[in-house]
């Protein structure tokens, strides 16, 4: 029944280590373990009383080296996008910007596509729209014939005047 308590842990000190009072009796509890980081580390100890201070730390440029014992170490590359802490979201925060400046720039190279594209669709409408409305116009060859009809009767009356 203590394995939600482990399992709880695990999350919520968003760390790699926990300090038990006994080893043996979490050996069994491990198996059932979902909800926890890759690598998990414990300690026996007490709880209550347990000092950071008991390792010796040295941060290198890529990496962390804990020394647990002389004959003891342990050489942690640092994660490539760090989960925890202030290193994580200070991470975060800039891989965010960096996106959100790339978003930006795509958006406004999109935004001058839509609106190359909505003037040009605007104009073949209006190219469209002048032209198909001389298809619905009177009929001009009933016009072109009146306007023959009228042209030789001004004609007669010019021949007929003149002669």
């Amino acid at each position: 029944m203590t394995t939600p308590l482990i399992s709880r842990r695990c999350t919520a000190l968003r760390r790699h280590a926990i300090v038990v009072p006994d080893l043996s009796r979490v050996r069994e509890m491990l198996e059932g373990l979902e909800d926890c980081p890759e690598d998990l580390y414990l300690i026996e100890g007490d709880p209550q009383s347990f000092d950071n201070s008991v390792f010796t730390v040295e941060e290198q440029q890529q990496a962390i080296l804990v020394k647990t014992a002389d004959c003891q170490w342990r050489y942690s590359l640092y994660p490539q996008v760090p989960l925890f802490g202030c290193a994580a979201r200070e991470n975060r925060l800039e891989m965010l910007h960096a996106e959100r400046e790339t978003l930006a720039e795509r958006y406004a190279t999109l935004l001058f596509v839509v609106q190359k594209t909505q003037r040009a669709h605007q104009a073949f409408s209006g190219f469209i729209g002048s032209h198909l409305a001389v298809a619905f116009n009177a009929d001009l060859e009933a016009k072109i014939r009146s306007l023959n009809a009228r042209r030789g009767e001004i004609e007669r009356v010019i021949n007929n005047h003149e002669a």
